[in-house]
């Protein structure tokens, strides 16, 4: 009797999401902080869809509130999203393009 021929599994498909800039969290947290910058195409439910200079995103933003989802997610409009790559990527919340960043003096 002759065995069975053997069959290699395929390759793991890893999935990540475009990034612009990575900083650790916290010295006790392991995780990696990532952002991301893009324009809004969709917020469905607690999916947040953005078009990148990569392709599109999909973004789970259950750990953001309703209020600040309402103030800076329109379509159409730029957003700078920081969270979490995890299986999909987590917001922690979102970098206000309204408020300037510190000057450095000269």
């Amino acid at each position: 009797m002759t065995p069975p021929p053997t069959v290699s599994p395929a390759p793991p498909t890893i999935v990540a999401a475009p990034v612009t800039r990575s900083t650790v969290a916290s010295p006790g947290d392991e995780r990696r902080w990532t952002e991301i910058n893009g324009i809004v195409e969709s917020l469905v439910g607690r999916t947040l869809v953005i078009r990148t200079e990569d392709g599109r995103v999909s973004i789970d933003v259950s750990g953001v509130s309703e209020s600040v989802l309402d103030r800076m997610v329109r379509p159409g409009m730029p957003v700078k999203v920081y969270g979490v790559p995890e299986m999909r990527f987590k917001a922690m919340g979102f970098v206000d393009p309204r408020v300037a960043e510190p000057r450095t003096r000269r």
